[in-house]
């Protein structure tokens, strides 16, 4: 067996492809007819997909259920791994209650991964009663030996794991399930990490260096590796396309007792310090060869950030801080984007910062961006563009319903974001709102509520050609903290930083002289 890889990012999707076929679908099958079967439903380059749904999600409130589904999931793909050239595997999320896993498998023996996948059947409980001749009849306590090994495999760092991104939803569910907390001490002596809320990874193995997940909600890496490695880590596992991946120098500012933030050329959040602070502590505490004093509040912190290297991507929605050839990755949320109106405060403030927050809120000499010269038509297209292009999202899936003022149910642009290690990708839902006259852009042109319900959208976004008043923002922020919801709002000053170094989009929708 060789090229065993796993891609499991989370997608997200409306049904599975029409190839893929269940584990049912096999059962009762000769495995002559298997063959047939799997071969008159693979794909052109020869793969044949195989789903496994995972039952406990959105019927459990114990995670160590779900932390099971995975296992199984991973026990049934190491097995059927044996006998092929190549395995990847998707997570694919069709609803709340219903996902499944979904293996592509190259078989490199056709006749022996179908024997295998008769016993798998069999074991799975999908034959029936009756077993064919020359296999194993169902036992219970054979299963769950096999699986359990799978188990020790991921808790001893195996290198027989082939898929190892399964590995790590299972470990996220067992922390956070009754297993864990029932033994927890047990579990803190023999992984000192988990106590700080963070794993090795079993792609550590594949990417070439030890890299530690968390169980943070937002998520938060330790990365033992260069600073030239982290591009290449989000774009593979971090849910960043090539482009959206790059990494931009960013400058830590603190005013006074305000929370601290970041400046880059492109954009301004406030500073991940809980996030990084987390992973500090891990680190400091149970990975760093010599251990440095503890500080024990971010107020003794502050300057110690400040020494920092800090680094972000075009939307901030990935932080990197550097410190002593470790990597801390911080996932934020559009949440942590300082609105306009807090970076033109911070103008006033901090002087020798001016040239970069005066680009940064859209106040530039001149804007190349004549708003004038478009109509709602076009700026709807434009939004279009520049969702697709931002790197954040899965251009894949996007969808413009209708045309301006028709029947589009609120729902203007919809795409889901890209998912990464341990986050699923959401929906996102966007209203384009083009004002012809110089007004702000307040809460009472905005359906947010409803359309969000209505759809089962995980994310909405507003996008405008003018200022977004506060009303709006104290609306769509009372709304997402009842509903759990992610929020991106752009106005014009977020639209001109992102098209004025975009020439194409220029020339495309703006006319000049």
């Amino acid at each position: 067996m060789d090229d065993i890889r796993n891609s499991d990012l989370l997608e997200n999707t409306d049904s599975l492809e029409p190839n893929t076929l269940g584990l049912e679908e096999f059962s009762g099958k000769s495995t002559a007819a298997l063959i047939k079967l799997a071969k008159e439903h693979s794909s052109p380059d020869g793969a044949v997909k195989i789903n496994f749904q995972l039952a406990n999600i959105g019927n459990t409130n114990d995670p160590a259920n779900i932390a099971y589904d995975y296992l199984e999931a991973l026990w049934i793909g190491e097995r059927l791994s044996k006998h092929c050239k190549k395995v990847t595997s998707e997570t694919k999320s069709l609803s709340y209650y219903e996902v499944y896993v979904v293996f592509s498998m190259w078989p490199s023996d056709f006749e022996e991964w179908a024997r295998e996948l008769v016993q798998l059947t069999i074991d799975l409980e999908l034959w029936g009663e009756d077993c064919p001749d020359g296999y194993e009849i169902y036992d219970p306590i054979t299963k769950a030996e096999g699986i359990s090994e799978v188990e020790d495999d991921i808790f001893n760092g195996s290198s027989k794991i082939c898929l190892p991104e399964l590995a790590d939803c299972f470990i996220a569910n067992f922390i956070h399930g009754t297993f864990y907390h029932e033994e927890e001490a047990y579990w803190n002596e023999r992984f000192p990490t988990w106590r700080h809320g963070f794993w090795k990874s079993a792609l550590s193995r594949e990417i070439g260096y030890d890299l530690y997940t968390s169980t943070n909600s937002q998520g938060v890496w330790i990365a033992m590796s260069d600073k030239d490695k982290i591009e290449d880590l989000l774009s593979q596992y971090g849910g960043f396309s090539e482009t959206g991946r790059k990494l931009y120098l960013a400058e830590y500012l603190r005013l006074n007792d305000e929370s601290p933030f970041l400046v880059s050329v492109r954009n301004s959040v406030y500073a991940p310090v809980q996030q990084v602070e987390s992973a500090l502590e891990c680190w400091e505490k149970c990975l760093q060869d010599k251990k440095r004093k503890s500080k024990a509040n971010d107020d003794q912190y502050s300057s110690a950030w400040q020494d920092f290297s800090w680094r972000m991507t075009e939307h901030g929605q990935a932080v990197v801080a550097s410190h002593d050839n470790v990597q801390f990755v911080a996932f934020c949320s559009s949440a942590d984007s300082l609105r306009p109106e807090q970076l033109q405060d911070t103008l006033a403030k901090l002087e020798n910062s001016a040239d970069r927050l005066r680009q940064l809120v859209g106040l530039p000499p001149s804007s190349l961006c004549n708003w004038d010269s478009i109509n709602e038509e076009d700026f709807e297209e434009l939004c279009y563009d520049v969702l697709r292009r931002t790197g954040i999202f899965d251009e894949r899936t996007i969808r413009k319903h209708g045309k301006t003022r028709s029947r589009d149910g609120g729902r203007d642009i919809e795409i889901w974001s890209r998912s990464r290690i341990g986050k699923p990708g959401v929906k996102w839902i966007f209203q384009c709102k083009y004002l012809s006259t110089s007004r702000s852009l307040g809460a009472g042109r905005i359906d947010m509520s409803d359309v969000v319900e209505q759809y089962g959208a995980g994310g909405f976004g507003v996008m405008t050609n003018s200022v977004i008043d506060s009303t709006l923002y104290d609306r769509m922020d009372a709304i997402a903290a009842r509903r759990d919801l992610e929020l991106m709002s752009w106005s014009k000053f977020e639209l001109e930083r992102f098209i004025t170094p975009r020439r194409d989009l220029l020339r495309r929708y703006f006319k000049h002289d």
